[in-house]
């Protein structure tokens, strides 16, 4: 499994909850509209598969791999909270 940032910028209201709710299988809600998920190669596919039947031409989604390194580097300013998603993870 890796680790990846996906960020989207949908106009339409049904069509951005639609991605969001694609997103919550696979991770947690980071931002309003930045999830971080992890996927293996197949679900990877998949997922993109989904989303680019989703989306319209002006929409726009983009998918960040991220290595443990970098994840242990990320810094979080500001409040926090936990957050559980589908698949258990969660951050502090």
């Amino acid at each position: 499994m890796t680790t990846y940032i996906v960020s989207y910028d949908i106009s339409n209201d049904k069509l951005r909850n639609r991605v969001s709710d694609v997103l919550e299988g696979y991770g947690f809600r980071v931002q309003e509209s930045v999830f971080e998920c992890q996927f293996n190669s197949d679900e990877l596919d998949m997922v993109i598969n989904r989303l680019e039947n989703l989306i319209a031409n002006n929409d726009n989604i983009r998918i960040y791999p991220l290595c443990k390194d970098c994840i242990k580097k990320a810094l979080e300013i500001g409040k926090t909270k936990l957050i559980v998603g589908k698949k258990g993870y969660a951050i502090f």
